[in-house]
């Protein structure tokens, strides 16, 4: 199962996503999901940090992977991803 999260500015920086992001794992380790992964950009400490606090571990760094825009050349900016997981056996 994939978990993913966007905080609204205003609201930033208060512990939500950890609390949903503990909520989610929750509901899923008791409604028998296995694994819970959620993917990032290395550079985007806010978002990867509560999955620290959750308990994922950092399994995979991919380089250039994937790209969102194209320059002003049109040529496309690749970026990097990391992806952290869970198992429901793993200590929280």
């Amino acid at each position: 199962m994939e978990a993913g999260y966007i905080i609204n500015p205003d609201y930033r920086r208060m512990g939500y996503a950890q609390e949903a992001l503990s909520a989610v794992m929750e509901c899923a380790f008791r409604a028998g999901v296995h694994r819970v992964y959620a993917e990032c950009g290395p550079r985007n400490t806010a978002s990867w940090k509560p999955l620290e606090k959750v308990g994922m571990q950092r399994e995979a760094h991919f380089r250039q992977n994937i790209w969102f825009h194209k320059d002003n050349e049109g040529v496309p900016v690749w970026k990097d991803t990391f992806v952290y997981a869970i198992l429901s056996t793993d200590k929280r």
